[in-house]
């Protein structure tokens, strides 16, 4: 037989994001790797996103212990690849 009660995860802090569409890529981003994501606003933000549905004080984003490592490998590989796979230049913007 085994357990149903919950055990709670040592969370890790991961980083801070700036609002909450941020928030919700690097949660989606890492549930797809089976990462699972606590989100904590900061400040008054937990009060905004009741009200208001959002808050811009910044949100941070914690992980369980054992997949912080993981989570940091992740983020540092899409942060590495996020603007170097797009080759801008002086052509791509003559057409605005």
């Amino acid at each position: 037989m085994f357990s149903t009660e919950l055990v709670p995860a040592d969370w890790q802090y991961l980083l801070t994001v700036t609002h909450d569409m941020e928030a919700a890529f690097i949660a989606s981003f890492l549930d797809t790797e089976n990462i699972p994501v606590y989100k904590k606003p900061i400040g008054i933000g937990a009060y905004l996103q009741v009200v208001t549905g959002g808050t811009n004080f910044g949100i941070k984003i914690y992980v369980p212990k054992d997949c912080l490592e993981r989570a940091k490998e992740i983020i540092e590989a899409f942060r590495a690849t996020e603007l170097s796979d797009f080759d801008f230049d002086d052509e791509d913007f003559d057409d605005l």
